[in-house]
């Protein structure tokens, strides 16, 4: 087993991973996050992607992923509690959403809350959760996701900008703050 818990809410593992949380399926783009795995040799030899949720690979999957010579090794699919989802937020590289539509995008404010860098695609209402915290690239471009991942892994400064910029976007977000707007539209309405 690749994953196990230490004491420090992170995650052991014999090789460092980026994490994708959620369904893999239609919109959700996944398919372009393997293809740019594939194309990139030094995260393809180096690193591992834990995918969250989502339910288990598909036949389908598994298939692709051996059609690319993808080491399914490589590819680990984890279900949990949001215990176990923290730890990973905790100790991936960072978080890749290559999602083509979102309507809010709670995982990306999740990672960020968790000092975990944020990888995410610039379509719909993303921009406006990760503002200038994440790395963005075009959901319908493997380069441009590929080059990002190799930004990401080439700039050691960049990640620690992304991670405090991250802690500094999730404070704009708030069940208080959330409360205290609607209650003003609430008022206005009245």
């Amino acid at each position: 087993n690749y994953l196990k818990k230490k004491s420090n809410d992170k995650i052991k593992t014999t090789k460092p991973f980026f994490l994708y949380v959620g369904s893999r399926k239609r919109y959700k783009n996944f398919s372009l996050l393997v293809n740019a795995y594939k194309k990139l040799k030094k995260i393809n030899e180096n690193y591992n992607i834990v995918c969250f949720g989502g339910g288990n690979f598909l036949k389908e999957e598994i298939l692709n992923f051996k059609d690319k010579n993808i080491d399914i090794k490589k590819l680990i699919y984890l279900e949990g509690d949001d215990e176990l989802l923290s730890k990973l937020y905790n100790s991936a590289e960072a978080y890749i959403c290559t999602s083509k539509y979102e309507g809010f995008g709670l995982p990306v404010l999740e990672a960020m809350s968790h000092g975990c860098p944020v990888i995410c695609s610039n379509s719909s209402s993303l921009p406006e959760v990760y503002g200038n915290a994440a790395l963005s690239f075009n959901p319908n471009s493997e380069e441009n996701l590929e080059e990002c991942i190799n930004n990401f892994l080439n700039n050691t400064s960049l990640k620690d900008k992304m991670i405090e910029s991250g802690y500094q976007r999730v404070k704009n977000f708030s069940w208080k703050k959330c409360a205290e707007e609607t209650s003003k539209i609430y008022k206005s309405l009245i």
